[in-house]
């Protein structure tokens, strides 16, 4: 059984009993329909399990156990599968991530023996636009000296030459950098790629103050704007506002003064992104914080309508690493910023949210009720839709202020509400 992140170790020795006695029950037949009952996939906590073999390609596959990925990380790699490893490093501890790396390249060897870690690396350091030759040359040489260091015969061979290379930090962890951000940092003058790749993790790092020190700004700020455009299709003082709001680390006093720099600035440069992070210095306290934040999401994980939430940025990091666990979101964020995220996500993809959302509740109920549940939930459905009940629910608290009246987002979010859609039956067909 895969570790799962959302059980405690009692629950997993629970559900592991459980599973042992419907396998003797059917007679050792894992696949018969009558195990999958035995169990009660479609309750919790086996819904679970069952939903990320569902999501998640080869979820049953030896090297996620090997490595003890948990289901989280699971969603992590495979969200990521075709991003920079950046994209996923900062969820994975490393040790699994080289683990999961070493067995997977076992499986390519099983395979076709001419497919070895040996090639697939040096191919990686070949292939790669944004090294140049030096530096080549040096991942080369500390590859071949790896290979000669750890025995032919070692049992964890291709695990071991993966450590003992550094996979993770440079040189060779700047190979993986996008390509886009390689594009911006020699448009801009940096010339000694990928050495000045780095640079951009410095941004917002305490650790990393030296780093940056002898670093030009103006360089570092047309570097940053490029980036920023090529990801984003908001402006870049729309969401510094929006990061500034959802700033955690600021009083009130502080965020107003941080709004009443970016205002000026921006009344100066108007839409120049570049002079605008020169003008606020951008890349020292407290901008940098949120320049750290932009660097770190994109426009997928940083809707514009999350400052409608009451959301504070480390709870950005939060909805990354749960989104596809409802109950660790309710339970970390609360039910009613849940609703709201919701509501931002579905307003963010249709023109129509509310309609959209009536569309999907009922293809969900059609598929997965039957008979007298069908029949109810379809009530519920036609009075909080249809008949207009929605648009009766309060929007309590603090969202009440920072939801914007006759909003897309506020009438998605009562429509949620109206139909309570984290709470029985319904969280049940959302886990599923």
């Amino acid at each position: 059984m895969h570790p799962d992140d959302t059980v405690t170790s009692d629950q997993i020795e629970q559900m592991e009993n459980t599973a042992s006695a419907c396998y003797r029950k059917v007679n050792g037949k894992i696949n018969n329909v009558k195990f999958l009952n035995c169990v009660n996939i479609t309750e919790a906590p086996f819904d679970h399990l069952f939903a990320t073999i569902r999501d998640v390609q080869q979820a049953l596959q030896w090297c996620y156990v090997r490595c003890r990925i948990l289901i989280s990380e699971m969603y992590t790699l495979q969200r990521n599968r075709y991003n920079s490893l950046k994209d996923y490093i900062q969820y994975i501890p490393t040790d699994k991530l080289g683990c999961f790396m070493a067995c997977k390249a076992e499986e390519s060897t099983m395979k076709n023996p001419d497919q070895t870690l040996q090639k697939g690396l040096t191919d990686l350091i070949n292939l790669k636009k944004n090294v140049d030759e030096s530096k080549r040359k040096e991942m080369l040489q500390i590859l071949n000296k790896c290979l000669t260091q750890v025995p032919a015969d070692e049992d964890e061979r291709y695990y071991e030459v993966i450590k003992c290379i550094n996979l993770f930090q440079p040189p060779f962890s700047h190979a993986f950098f996008p390509l886009d951000v390689e594009k911006c940092m020699i448009e801009s003058g940096f010339a000694n790629i990928p050495d000045d790749l780095g640079i951009i993790d410095g941004v917002g790092n305490p650790n990393d103050t030296d780093k940056l020190k002898d670093v030009p700004k103006d360089k570092l700020a047309i570097a940053t704007a490029c980036m920023f455009n090529k990801e984003y299709t908001n402006t870049l003082y729309d969401m510094l506002q929006l990061l500034i709001g959802m700033n955690d680390k600021a009083t009130n006093d502080q965020r107003q003064q941080m709004m009443d720099t970016l205002n000026t600035c921006h009344s100066e440069v108007k839409d120049n992104d570049a002079e605008l992070l020169t003008c606020v210095k951008a890349f020292e306290a407290p901008f940098d914080y949120l320049i750290e934040t932009l660097h770190m999401f994109g426009k997928s994980a940083l809707y514009p309508c999350y400052g409608h939430c009451g959301l504070k940025i480390p709870d950005l990091y939060i909805l990354e690493e749960h989104r596809n666990h409802v109950d660790e979101l309710l339970k970390r964020l609360g039910t009613d910023n849940v609703y709201c995220i919701t509501a931002c996500k579905v307003e963010r993809k249709e023109d129509n949210p509310a309609l959209a959302l009536y569309t999907m509740l009922s293809e969900i109920i059609d598929r997965r009720l039957k008979d007298d549940k069908n029949t109810e939930a379809k009530a519920t459905l036609e009075k909080c839709y249809t008949d207009g009940e929605y648009q009766k629910v309060e929007v309590t608290g603090s969202l009440g202020e920072t939801i914007p009246k006759g909003s897309k987002v506020r009438d998605t979010y009562q429509l949620l509400k109206c139909m309570k859609v984290f709470e029985e039956p319904w969280i049940n067909l959302m886990r599923n």
